[in-house]
């Protein structure tokens, strides 16, 4: 049985700014896991390359303490912000859109359409018709 301890690891970690980089060593995967989590919960997001390091928004000493004294922080759960992706996010707008078209007194959509993502289209009809052969493989249902 492993006598490791994610918080007390984490009191060794090398801060630089908004760079979170981990002691020389190497850790087995579930140790590494354990670390990312941590330091993911907090707002961090590995990148490789030259940085080789955990990157924050801001300063993460503050949030690195409370985890290293065993608060257990998961920031997205505690602001519960949960970033929609964009082509759902177009998606929407797109299908609001065409039901604002429904409502209006012709039947006809008067150019009232946003074109998210149809660069070098020119009409709502081009772009229904682009998002539409789009629709099936992004996961929104549209009830019919």
């Amino acid at each position: 049985m492993s006598d490791f301890n994610v918080n007390e690891y984490l009191k060794d970690v090398i801060i630089e700014g908004n760079l979170v980089k981990l002691p020389l060593g190497q850790l087995d995967r579930k140790e590494y896991m354990e670390v990312k989590k941590k330091l993911e919960l907090i707002g961090g997001k590995w990148k490789g390359g030259n940085t080789q390091g955990f990157v924050f928004e801001q300063d993460p000493k503050e949030l690195l303490d409370k985890v290293c004294e065993g608060e257990n922080i998961n920031l997205k759960k505690e602001f519960q912000f949960f970033e929609t992706p964009e082509k759902i996010a177009d998606k929407l707008v797109y299908y609001a859109d065409h039901e604002r078209c429904k409502l209006s007194a012709d039947g006809k959509c008067k150019g009232n359409f946003s074109p998210l993502n149809c660069d070098g289209i020119d009409t709502p009809e081009e772009c229904e018709e682009m998002l539409d052969a789009d629709h099936e493989n992004d996961g929104v249902k549209d009830g019919s």
